[in-house]
């Protein structure tokens, strides 16, 4: 009498995944079985892949898994992307898939180093930074902070098919925080250099590494009627630039694929200026506001008469963007800071000059006082 084969017909979650977190892999990993139509294990051999079925961001870690004896036990799976509900789905070819309960990704762990970094070489790490004493929005942990970063970082791609080399961690952005020795009322005393005292306290307490510049989110303000600063060197020196939440109405972009607000502009603006850009040299560069160019739609716009409206990187082609510009000058598509996109990347979204989400009634970028 022949004996029976087990024929598998589909997968069944065993162990659902749980315990997302951002940074960090899943705190219990999924574990799946291949079964027949008795509900059997069979103990087949069969791959079985597991993909993100719902909710933003990416699954990372080893997604497919061969089955040892009619079990896939998955150990390494992490979720990025904005938190909220995630969903896996488990596959396998000629089996019924299996889809896993809804799970939440929980806000990262707050962590005030800069934890190793995913690549080697020049980056831009990012700092949550709180005066003394301030409310704490926990924009770090909550994703906010770096679905700002993946708004400008996006609208950067579709204008230049560049990218800036932030610093990861674990495949996320690596944002730290830190909180100032004085309290916001102090800090609003040093006007339009609230980015310098920054500075200078960040490096006193050792956080400056001199191959990464550094992109602030301020939760205070400032007495000077500016929403951030920057260094420019080599005529002011320095590696921060900040935007100073408290100083200007706004909100951040609420998810990776907004579009690039005010605030998302004025920081991509902020850190530009600390790659030397524009160059005092530059063909239509600004005497009365240094760093800049007088175009409305130019994103290294100084304000004026006229509001920021940024479509454009470099809208003259001969100022700070283009791979013909002189030595003498700054130039972003040659920036040791900034990396080329896939192509696939850069055209796979809306065009840059969508119509940002910028209020006529915020200022334009005010520029910094002369050193």
């Amino acid at each position: 009498m022949a004996a029976f084969l087990p024929r598998p017909t589909h997968l069944e979650i065993r162990i659902q995944p749980n315990g997302a977190r951002i940074g960090s892999p899943l705190g219990v990993q999924p574990i799946v079985e291949v079964r027949d139509s008795y509900g059997r294990v069979v103990k087949d051999a069969v791959p079985v892949t597991v993909a993100l079925a719902s909710g933003d961001g990416h699954l990372l870690g080893t997604v497919v898994v061969n089955a040892v004896d009619g079990v896939a036990r998955f150990t390494d799976l992490r979720l990025t992307g904005g938190y909220g509900a995630k969903t896996l789905t488990f596959t396998s070819p000629g089996l019924r898939s299996a889809t896993a309960d809804s799970m939440d990704l929980s806000p990262a762990v707050r962590s005030r180093l800069d934890r190793p970094d995913d690549i080697t070489g020049s980056q831009v790490h990012v700092i949550y930074v709180l005066p003394r004493g301030a409310t704490d929005r926990e924009l770090d942990t909550k994703v906010d902070i770096a679905n700002s970063v993946a708004a400008f970082q996006g609208w950067l791609a579709r204008a230049t098919r560049m990218q800036i080399r932030f610093d990861l961690y674990q495949g996320d952005l690596d944002v730290s925080f830190f909180e100032l020795s004085r309290p916001d009322s102090e800090m609003r005393l040093f006007g339009a250099f609230v980015v310098t005292e920054i500075e200078r306290e960040l490096a006193g307490a050792g956080v400056i590494q001199q191959d990464k510049r550094y992109l602030i989110y301020y939760g205070g303000g400032t007495a000077a009627f500016v929403c951030g600063g920057a260094a420019w060197p080599p005529i002011v020196e320095g590696q921060v630039a900040a935007i100073y939440l408290g100083a200007c109405p706004g909100e951040l972009a609420s998810g990776p694929n907004d579009s690039p607000g005010y605030w998302e502009f004025a920081a991509l603006h902020d850190l530009l200026h600390t790659l030397g850009i524009v160059s005092s040299a530059a063909p239509h560069h600004t005497a009365n506001s240094w760093g800049h160019v007088p175009e409305p739609e130019d994103l290294m716009y100084g304000g004026g008469t006229s509001p920021w409206e940024p479509t454009t990187v470099d809208v003259n082609g001969d100022d700070y963007f283009s791979p013909n510009l002189p030595d003498s000058l700054s130039n972003l598509a040659t920036n040791v800071f900034v990396e080329p996109v896939a192509a696939t990347v850069a055209a796979a979204s809306a065009p840059a000059g969508v119509h940002p989400r910028i209020s006529s009634i915020l200022p334009a970028h005010s520029p910094f006082p002369k050193p």
